[in-house]
């Protein structure tokens, strides 16, 4: 099996020429379809929306302390 990230296999996706990226969306949707029934692909696309990013989300929930950016005095004598 090859391993890459979904980040590579995205950007080698989109290094194709556009023709090329529609044919490759189109195969993968056939895959899909043919592997998967309706109600698996519904399901699929549920569980995959759940965990898509949400900016804001921890908004006010970090405090960072006034003096982050001072030096540390362990460190003093390094």
């Amino acid at each position: 099996m090859i391993t890459t990230t979904y980040n590579n296999r995205y950007l080698n996706l989109q290094l194709l020429p556009e023709q090329v990226q529609i044919q490759a969306f189109d195969y993968v949707q056939y895959l899909v379809l043919k592997y998967y029934t309706t109600s698996q692909i519904n399901e699929i696309k549920d569980i995959s929306y759940e965990n898509t990013r949400q900016f804001g989300k921890f908004k006010g929930k970090i405090k960072i302390s006034a003096d982050f950016n001072e030096p540390i005095d362990d460190f003093k004598d390094y």
